[in-house]
């Protein structure tokens, strides 16, 4: 095989993946969906950071907080 020779990895999976092959689009549905979860807590906490620097009330962050918890525990169900 040259250099040149490309390769279609996906192809390539799907042959391994045999009689399964719906399943590796939606592994690939479920990592992207866990990736923009994954993402929010960071939303939250720049929310946190803001009501703190404008003295805000404290139950705001406290229901970010929590909201940003509950984002990355379901992120991870989501990617197992």
């Amino acid at each position: 095989m040259g250099k040149t020779e490309k390769y279609d990895h996906l192809k390539l999976i799907r042959e391994y993946a045999g009689g399964h092959k719906n399943l590796i689009t939606l592994g690939r549905c479920l990592a992207a969906v866990s990736a923009i979860l994954t993402l929010i807590p960071y939303y939250e906490l720049w929310k946190i950071i803001r009501c703190a620097a404008n003295g805000e009330e404290l139950e705001k962050i406290t229901l970010y907080a929590w909201f940003a918890v509950a984002m990355i525990v379901g992120a991870l169900l989501v990617y197992a």
